[in-house]
């Protein structure tokens, strides 16, 4: 049975999108995004930390239920008080005024560094079945308009299951994972961010370098891939070479290692791999976006396609 999701009431319609590891939140223009890990994200303002968030996912239904008493022992250790949404007016200690989703659980608390300390707005969210348990503290007093805007958002929260095309967002990116491909390891360094997920016996990477003038210089596109991905051979380029289009690149080779390599006594006996690659320059924009794929054979033309057509420049 599909699920129609209505937005809140309380959202705003021109927000920022961010979509990382499973779930996607809708966020105001003014917040950006100053932490992250594989399931944490930290948006701050000028008026400093904004929101955070955590989740956790489950193999099962997920035994960490929506319980505030469970969420305040897991969190005694850091120090932070939590406690039920008694002040809150009425209508904001509803649990069904924080999300419009009739599968997910909302559970509305009041949260602060230390017991006498501010409080501030908080809620925990259970998805029983992707199986995601997820804890969202927005730092803003529990006016009505802070309320307000703290549902609009927390309502925006969405989980992709692992068996579907997972999409990711983040700064000026986007792309959709498909199935079952998890996330390996990321790097977000000024002019080059990466991203590598892994899924099946294939390693798959997405770059995002720039800006393009100063990386290029007096370098071809073809040149500079050459350099970065350490190809040799211009038989590498042949078979796949973009005859009609200067910002387009594409390669294959054969290595006898992975761009993340396995740990212990695997990396010695690992056979070669097939790699395959594209590298592109978006019309009218200053990045240079690459995908490449690693796997025991050859990567389908399929799955090749599906990935690099879902790269985009936001």
């Amino acid at each position: 049975m599909t699920t129609t999701l209505h937005p809140h009431p309380c959202a705003p319609s021109s927000d920022h999108v961010l979509a990382w590891n499973g779930i996607r939140i809708a966020y105001p223009q003014s917040w950006e995004v100053t932490g992250i890990r594989d399931r944490y994200l930290m948006l701050e303002d000028r008026e400093g930390p904004a929101l955070d968030l955590r989740w956790e996912v489950h193999d099962g239904p997920g035994k960490y239920g929506a319980d505030l008493d469970q969420l305040a022992r897991k969190l005694q250790k850091s120090g932070l008080s939590i406690r039920p949404p008694d002040q809150f007016p009425i209508k904001w200690q509803s649990p069904a005024a924080w999300h419009t989703d009739p599968d997910a659980t909302p559970v509305p608390f009041m949260w602060s560094a230390t017991p006498r300390g501010r409080d501030c707005i908080g809620c925990l969210l259970r998805f029983p079945l992707p199986g995601v348990t997820a804890v969202l503290r927005i730092h803003r007093d529990p006016t009505p308009a802070n309320l307000s805007r703290a549902a609009g958002i927390i309502s925006s929260l969405k989980i992709f299951p692992e068996q579907a095309p997972v999409p990711w967002r983040i700064y000026d990116i986007a792309y959709s994972v498909p199935p079952l491909f998890r996330l390996s390891s990321f790097s977000l360094q000024p002019g080059h961010y990466r991203f590598i997920h892994a899924g099946k016996g294939v390693q798959l990477l997405y770059d995002r370098i720039g800006p393009a003038s100063i990386v290029l210089q007096n370098s071809s596109l073809r040149e500079w891939t050459a350099r970065f991905h350490g190809l040799k051979k211009s038989s590498d380029f042949d078979a796949y070479k973009d005859q009609e289009n200067i910002h387009s690149i594409l390669w294959s080779t054969s290595r006898k290692r992975d761009p993340v390599p396995p740990s212990g006594l695997a990396r010695f006996f690992r056979g070669a791999r097939r790699w395959r690659g594209a590298v592109w320059i978006p019309p009218g924009k200053n990045m240079i976006l690459a995908v490449t794929l690693s796997a025991g054979s050859l990567p389908s033309d399929h799955l090749f396609h599906e990935v690099c057509s879902s790269y985009v420049l936001v």
